[in-house]
């Protein structure tokens, strides 16, 4: 089951009351329920409890709005952990290595270009809906203004996998950027000059402490993670192998291929619709945000030969490789 910490839930009440609204009628959960909600919640219970909220106040940008009001307090251990980091790269890079404490329906990748970082969210995983979504974006942001001390830190641009909202002017007044909707991926898109940014409660004690806090968490979540968060994790390393098979990463994941099978299928998916998923997403990434050869992409995904990589391009997307690349240029 994929979690979140219970520690948002108060977030979500006191604004329902700030509202002049019964959190327990509005969420359909008694007050005794609500008070032992401390620890854990499924993401599906927390999509429900936004997706009320938002119908009965009309209040379509809820995710986005509670996400703004983010504390410390309400991330947890991540949040703590990112107070103590040095730097706000260092704080990213424990964000990353600890997001499964607070939101494991999606992994989090983080790609470095020449100018600017690029926090990515695929469509592998739970699709929790645009209120999870923009609550867990909005968060993010947040606390990074949080962490820096600056109100005013804004990402180059925000893009989301869900269809694009009747008013778009709240989410870029927010956000301070560009935001797109109805692509891909989830990404928020930063100048990789504000990763030297100092964290003004740096405390590498408290760190060193709370590292080992998170790690033994992170070793008891990831016993619960779904089967596909781990398979397309151990792919997307072995992408470029050539004896990619099922047999191969059921090795690396310690299960029979049967055993993984029949994980897979029962979590609505198959092995070589994720090998393909995954081989689309970055094919996609290299040929629009890279110069590398179209011949040496299909080496890095595992093709032999050009040809083989070319046929399935097009059949992903209806447009070669260089159709493809020559659309992206066009307009960017």
């Amino acid at each position: 089951m994929d979690v979140i910490p219970g520690t948002f839930v108060p977030l979500l009440i006191e604004f329902l009351e700030a509202s002049n609204t019964d959190p327990s009628a509005t969420l359909g959960i008694s007050r005794n329920e609500l008070a032992e909600l401390n620890l854990e919640i499924s993401i599906q219970q927390w999509q429900s409890m936004l997706k009320r909220s938002s119908l009965l106040l009309s209040e379509p940008e809820i995710g986005l709005i509670l996400g703004s009001r983010v504390k410390t307090k309400h991330i947890g251990i991540v949040g703590y952990l990112s107070m103590a980091a040095e730097t706000l790269e260092q704080a990213l890079e424990l964000f990353k290595k600890y997001s499964p404490l607070i939101y494991m329906a999606t992994p989090l990748q983080i790609r470095e270009q020449a100018k600017y970082i690029d926090l990515v969210w695929g469509k592998n995983g739970y699709m929790a809906g645009p209120l999870v979504d923009e609550f867990f974006i909005a968060t993010l942001v947040k606390t990074i203004r949080n962490l820096t001390d600056n109100e005013e830190l804004s990402p180059i641009k925000i893009q989301f996998i869900n269809p694009e909202p009747e008013n778009i002017n709240t989410y870029e007044d927010f956000f301070g950027c560009p935001v797109l909707f109805d692509r891909e991926e989830t990404i928020v898109r930063a100048d990789k000059k504000i990763l030297s940014e100092p964290i003004k409660s740096y405390d590498g004690n408290i760190l060193r402490i709370l590292e080992r806090a998170g790690n033994d968490q992170l070793k008891s979540r990831k016993k619960t993670l779904p089967t596909i968060v781990k398979l397309r994790e151990i792919i997307s390393k072995n992408i470029g192998e050539r004896n990619l098979d099922i047999d191969m990463i059921a090795r690396k994941m310690n299960v029979t291929a049967r055993t993984l099978q029949r994980k897979l299928k029962s979590e609505g998916t198959t092995f070589r619709s994720q090998v393909n998923d995954i081989r689309e997403t970055l094919s996609k990434q290299y040929l629009s945000e890279t110069d590398i050869e179209i011949t040496e992409i299909a080496l890095l995904l595992g093709y032999s030969e050009h040809s083989a990589f070319s046929r399935s391009f097009t059949r992903w997307t209806g447009l070669s490789p260089v159709e493809y690349r020559n659309l992206q240029k066009q307009t960017s």
